[in-house]
Formats: C-alpha cells, sequence, structure tokens
C-alpha cells in the first residue's frame, strides 16, 4: 500500500520547525526547516512551547543571507527574544499552533515477526517519535479501533492487536507540552 507524502505549501499557515543551533561568532543561529507558509526577516513570531515571540533578525539559506524562506527550505536564524530548542515549532500569532501534553491520536499497528505481534491496552508505554521531540508516552484511552481487513469498528476496545487502526487519547509521561497540527 503506497503511503501518500503532504505537500509543502508557502501558502499554509507559518510553521517553522526548529532542528538544532550553531554558533558562528559571538552570535546564535537557530537551525530549522520550513514546513509551510513563508517566512520573512524582520517577522514577529510566536515559539511554541512555550508562548513566547522571537523576532526574526537575519535568514540563511544554504549559507546565503535571504530576505525571505518558503516550505521545503533548511534554514538558519538569527532570532531576538526567546530563544528556542529542538523540537519547537515557531509561527505565526494570527494562526497558532496549539500544544498540548495530552491528545487524541490515531495509531497503526502494523503486523510483524509472529512472537512480536504488538498488543495495545490502557497503560500501555511507549516512546513518541513527533519531527524532532521524542517523549515517553502512555495511551490513557483507546477510543476506538478498525480492523482494516474487515472494516469493523469496536467502540472502547480493552486490547487492541496488529493490524489494526486506533483512535486513542495519548498522555506525555513528563507533563511537557509538545508542538501540534
Amino acid at each position: 500500500q503506497a503511503v501518500t507524502l503532504p505537500t509543502n505549501s508557502p501558502q499554509d499557515p507559518l510553521r517553522v520547525l526548529v532542528t538544532g543551533s550553531e554558533r558562528r561568532g559571538n552570535s546564535s543561529l537557530t537551525l530549522a526547516r520550513m514546513e509551510a507558509g513563508t517566512l520573512e526577516a524582520g517577522s514577529l513570531l510566536q515559539l511554541v512551547p512555550p508562548v513566547a515571540e522571537s523576532g526574526v533578525q537575519s535568514i540563511e539559506v544554504n549559507g546565503i543571507e535571504v530576505k525571505q524562506a518558503e516550505a521545503g527550505e533548511v534554514v538558519a536564524m538569527r532570532l531576538l527574544g526567546g530563544q528556542p530548542s529542538i523540537g519547537h515549532v515557531l509561527c505565526t500569532s494570527e494562526e497558532p499552533l496549539r500544544a498540548a501534553a495530552k491528545f487524541k491520536a490515531q495509531l497503526k499497528l502494523i503486523e510483524g515477526a509472529a512472537d512480536q505481534a504488538p498488543v495495545i491496552t490502557t497503560g500501555f508505554r511507549c516512546i513518541l517519535h513527533l519531527h524532532q521531540v521524542t517523549e515517553e508516552c502512555e495511551v490513557s484511552k483507546i477510543i476506538e479501533a478498525v480492523d482494516p481487513r474487515t472494516k469493523k469498528k469496536e467502540a472502547s476496545p480493552k486490547v487492541i492487536r496488529a493490524p489494526a487502526v486506533a483512535l486513542c487519547v495519548l498522555l506525555i509521561c513528563s507533563g511537557r507540552e509538545v508542538p501540534l497540527d
């Protein structure tokens, strides 16, 4: 079964994913990937999480200073104000991104080796990899599960086994919020 990848569009709300930082001389650059939208030097952006403001002093693409960057580009930025860390997202205050420590997520369980078939119940702990964020999380509730072979839907199952697609409530164990779109 083929997976279609989302397309990055300069017309979508601005989403800049922070991937790292770098020191150059006496200044610090924030390294990021443009997920969506258009970023312009001089913009005032919102840092998620926490909600703080950062001003974009300058933007570099491939080591060349530019006035703007578009979705799909990897950028280095000089920021004023809140300094982000890996996993944070920059967006505009007009179209903010939310962050949460508890959220609904769709999980797709796939069949592996016979002795390693995933079985999930409420209380199951796992590692969440969301863009650049890696956090331990717990399945706090299983809302529903669908068997992709039969299309049979089961509400509030006690146990789900592969293959299945499940709608669950995940809770970040550390209590830290992660950016969600």
